[in-house]
């Protein structure tokens, strides 16, 4: 049966995630075999009792002798595969225990970085001895610290109960050196996660690390201080990260956990703060101390709520997550409005957004979002999407495949005013504002539309953004039917715009035209956020033609259009012979201001006319400053 190296790597790969199993996505790629030689093995390993099935995930049945004995030589292979030096200190170190001890030690691990193969050269050798009864014996120390536990079974067994990182780990990651027919008892023992005594427990584990810290730092022992810091992350880093439901391996476990969970900026600062390579001025450990105690502080100030959103965001019941996704946006936006399942943000200048949830056991289709895309362009066309998807919500976190998620969010919203993101995305920002202690909804809301609207797509939604305030480019009926009525694209650079010069330059921004003639050449010039995925700036020039009188209504309706489309912070038309010659719109932090410039002739009448149109004057200050010009004149 297990003749084939394909079915030792899945048997291999079903051990090494232990009791809990894995799901088939996640065993191909520990594995790294093919769907069809994991089904062909898979039969077979069923067949025999080696694998159990329980719902979308696979375990390895430790209760078969055989089982558990392949288990115990695959860990004694795994250590002949470590490095030399460590390699020969755990066995020198196993042989004098059971000379001087081996009547009392019923079951011997290594365990900790050794066993993860994560050994520095300052690394501790780890060891955890299940014994009959109390005993005095420790180690010799040779090339390696070392750290020897004793336990006896019923201890052991009761720390399991009690979620016990020790102990656990031990189970999950340990390797198994010596037995004398104790440790599959305690494989098959139940492992609870860790309780509320363990976790405040290691609060006070912290706060001595702190003064540990300040300790060295007070003697300018810069050196030791740094490795305390280190541990004192990593403690208070595995804290949060049980809160939210994980039981973290090792050091690069955590870190990969924590790449999930939260976004760069405090990512960068906890890589800094586990792995601190080069020595740090007193100053700098201070300062990054100082950061990563605010994390933990504002995390376990809101520590159950945070935990409780956590957990319905990416694994909840459908009610438990559309729960969750009204507690996230009702704190992320003080202005959000919660209507059954939808949820309505205005934020700003940025317009009016509407959020809808969809929780899946599967990869998101384009069929899951075509209920919000139809309802946005029949009854709510004046709004833009965000839809979030909670896929694979069965799944753990760790054993879910982002990348290959992301990549398909990316290709998931061809609609050019809906954007789609990942619960896993929307937790990261949210966790990320209450530890960074953001105020800033704006911001916020760049980062949410992050995985939105491409850049392939912004002259769609430049039509698309037209079109839903009852203004179609494509049906503006004309007297010459030769004339040509398709826009054309043309990708611009800035430098080409003269109403960029006063525009805030950023090379992730993105300038286009379109171009189309209706009894005169008309040009709209955008330049579009590449965050946000709307126009910041819009401007549409008239080149006139022989029927210009007729042009002047539509013009106005265009007007309108980009004034008024939700997210364009600046819209004006200009070079036009009659009627309005310039129309500009601007936000400013503080004021608000309209201009409107009438050429010679011109009248009140094209203002009233524009208005009819459905120009909307935003919200904010209470008078506006409204200046009509021509001929040097001002009313």
């Amino acid at each position: 049966m297990l003749a084939n190296g394909a079915a030792f790597k899945l048997v291999d790969a079903l051990l090494e995630v232990g009791s809990e199993g894995a799901t088939r996505e996640h065993l191909l790629r520990k594995a790294k075999i093919s769907v069809r030689t994991f089904y062909k093995h898979l039969k077979e390993l069923l067949e025999a009792g080696v694998v159990q099935e329980f719902g979308n995930r696979y375990r390895i049945s430790l209760e078969l002798a055989y089982v558990f004995r392949y288990k115990k030589w695959r860990d004694l292979d795994v250590l002949y595969d470590r490095e030399e030096t460590v390699r020969n200190a755990v066995l020198n170190i196993r042989s004098d225990a059971l000379s001087l001890d081996g009547d009392n030690i019923l079951c011997l691990w290594l365990v900790g970085s050794a066993a993860r193969g994560e050994m520095k050269k300052e690394s501790d050798l780890d060891f955890l001895a299940i014994v009959r009864s109390h005993s005095d014996y420790e180690p010799k120390e040779g090339s390696f610290k070392v750290q020897w536990v004793t336990m006896k079974r019923t201890e052991f067994t009761q720390k399991l109960r009690e979620g016990d990182e020790f102990t656990v780990s031990a189970l999950r990651q340990g390797l198994i050196i010596h037995d004398k027919g104790v440790a599959q008892k305690l494989y098959l023992s139940p492992i609870n996660k860790p309780s509320d005594s363990s976790l405040r427990e290691r609060e006070s584990v912290v706060e001595r690390f702190r003064k540990k810290l300040f300790e060295h730092l007070e003697f300018e022992e810069f050196e030791e201080a740094e490795k305390v810091l280190c541990s004192l992350t990593e403690i208070a880093l595995r804290s949060i990260l049980q809160y939210l439901g994980e039981n973290p391996r090792g050091k690069s476990h955590i870190l990969s956990l924590a790449e999930l969970y939260f976004g760069k900026e405090i990512n960068e600062d906890l890589a800094i703060a586990t792995f601190l390579e080069v020595t740090q001025s007193k100053d700098a450990i201070i300062a990054l101390h100082r950061k990563i105690s605010s994390y933990y502080e504002r995390f376990l100030a809101r520590a159950e709520h945070l935990a409780f959103v956590a957990r319905s965001l990416l694994s909840g019941h459908p009610v438990e997550f559309e729960k969750a996704l009204r507690i996230v946006f009702s704190e992320l936006f003080s202005d959000a409005s919660i209507k059954g399942e939808n949820i309505e943000i205005l934020a700003y200048e940025m317009g009016h957004m509407l959020v809808q949830g969809k929780t899946l056991t599967g990869v998101p289709t384009q069929e899951s979002l075509e209920p919000i895309v139809k309802m946005l362009s029949e009854q709510r066309p004046s709004l833009i999407g965000l839809v979030v998807v909670n896929p694979l919500r069965e799944v753990p976190i760790y054993e879910r495949d982002f990348e290959r998620l992301e990549n398909g969010i990316q290709d998931l919203t061809p609609w050019p005013t809906v954007s789609a993101i990942t619960s896993i995305r929307l937790l990261q920002i949210y966790l990320d504002f209450h530890l960074l202690g953001w105020n800033q909804e704006n911001y916020v809301l760049d980062l949410l539309l992050l995985n939105g609207v491409k850049r392939s797509q912004l002259e769609e939604l430049v039509k698309r953004s037209l079109s839903s305030l009852k203004v179609n480019l494509l049906e503006w009926e004309h007297e010459d039917d030769t004339v040509d009525n398709n826009p054309r694209v043309v990708y611009i650079n800035l430098s080409d715009l003269d109403f960029a010069d006063d525009y805030n330059r950023n090379d992730g921004n993105q300038a286009f035209r379109i171009e189309f003639e209706y009894s005169a050449t008309l040009e709209l010039n955008f330049i579009v956020h590449n965050v946000r995925g709307w126009a910041d700036y819009a401007e549409l020039k008239v080149v006139p033609g022989p029927t210009k009188g007729s042009i002047r209504p539509e013009i106005t309706k265009t007007a309108s259009a980009v004034l008024t489309h939700p997210g364009t912070r600046f819209a004006q038309i200009t070079d036009l012979e009659i009627g309005i010659t310039q129309l500009s719109f601007q936000r400013r932090e503080l004021e608000d201001e309209i201009m409107i410039q009438m050429a010679e002739g011109a009248d009140i009448l094209e203002l009233q006319a524009l208005s009819q149109e459905g120009v909307q004057f935003p919200e904010g200050p209470d008078s506006w400053t409204l200046h009509l010009a021509s001929e040097g004149r001002e009313e």
